[in-house]
């Protein structure tokens, strides 16, 4: 009877602790010391997946190339290319602004016309309720060159569409500021990349902060962004 019951409980059990066992774990990137050793890891489970990243990281250069796609929320086929960023996009980001759910419609290519001297452009065009904002893409990431608050406020021509207020294109690293306008008041920094367990991209983390011994009003940004959804989560903070 005894062996016969242990039997019952190892039958039972066993698939309990083996699956328990076999639940493979993200993992997260927030040093760019620690790349090159995942990136190796990496080689022996390559994928087509175009998250991968092996297709993400450069290792000659010790760095990524973050698909602009990733902040539209749009379809990636993995082309890299930083000249040729603007793409369609038809999508509802749905994220997390402190307690509350925020909807944004993201839409692309949208031609917007500037003021100062009547060219029109093709931008991302995000709106909600209360404001609507026009981004271009340069080889470093997005930036707007038309927000509504500004415009209210009466300066919009704080904004030059050089501000990197997403990063994307070539030469990103973890944990390193870069400072794309000298008019903006902030920088941006991806401090966190989070991949599955086969190295495909789940999520970045980055910053969009004041400069130091730069005066503005303007608390800092934190964003959350996930392949084919786009904006997940947008916090301020001092």
């Amino acid at each position: 009877m005894t062996s016969r019951f242990f039997l019952f409980l190892f039958a039972v059990f066993s698939p309990l602790l083996f699956s328990s066992n076999s639940i493979a774990k993200d993992f997260s990137l927030k040093n760019q010391s620690e790349v090159k050793a995942i990136y190796n890891e990496s080689l022996n489970n390559k994928s087509s997946n175009p998250w991968h990243i092996t297709n993400l990281y450069s290792k000659e250069d010790d760095s990524f190339f973050i698909p602009y796609h990733l902040w539209s929320g749009s379809y990636w086929d993995g082309n890299k290319n930083s000249e040729n960023c603007m793409h369609d996009v038809r999508n509802k980001w749905v994220f997390k602004r402190g307690d509350r759910e925020r909807k944004h419609r993201v839409s692309a290519p949208v031609d917007y016309e500037i003021p100062e001297n009547g060219k029109i452009v093709k931008t991302f065009q995000v709106e909600n309720r209360r404001n609507t904002q026009n981004y271009v893409c340069h080889k470093k990431g997005l930036a707007r060159i038309y927000d509504g608050r500004f415009d209210e406020a009466g300066v919009l021509s704080e904004l030059d569409g050089k501000e990197c207020k997403f990063p994307a294109g070539f030469g990103w690293r973890l944990d390193e500021s870069q400072d794309c306008s000298a008019s903006s008041p902030k920088e941006t920094k991806v401090v966190e990349l989070i991949f599955d367990e086969n190295f495909i991209l789940k999520k970045m983390i980055y910053t969009y902060e004041k400069k130091k011994g730069r005066k503005t009003r303007r608390k800092n940004d934190y964003y959350e962004y996930e392949p084919d959804k786009g904006r997940t989560l947008h916090k301020k903070y001092k």
